[in-house]
């Protein structure tokens, strides 16, 4: 190989290797994790009733299984949407629906 072909190689590798992590990165956010944030809700969803049920409201694990429910949410205006409307206010969450597609546009994927 000539030196020229390898540095060729370096210089636009290294741009071709960003542009990859870039586009996983915007894979990952706008369509795997929907799916794993819906598979995530629709399994943690059944139990929120029973933990409130049984430990109450103010619970630490009520309140990690309606924390991670919010981390599950988009990052940015929608994940805020979330919480303001399900997990800051205290009857918020009763407001969920079963299936995480019912959730309305702008607080969930």
């Amino acid at each position: 190989m000539s030196t020229s072909l390898v540095n060729s190689i370096r210089k636009y590798g290294a741009t071709a290797g960003k542009a990859y992590a870039f586009v996983e990165l915007l894979f990952n956010q706008f369509f795997k994790n929907e799916k794993e944030a819906n598979a995530l809700y629709k399994a943690i969803y059944p139990s929120l009733k029973v933990t409130c049920g049984k430990y109450g409201r103010e619970s630490e694990e009520f309140n990690n299984l309606l924390m991670a429910l919010a981390k599950s949410a988009p990052a940015g205006a929608k994940r805020s949407n979330f919480k303001r409307r399900y997990i800051e206010n205290k009857e918020g969450w009763r407001l969920l629906p079963s299936d995480p597609d019912r959730i309305p546009f702008g607080f969930w994927w």
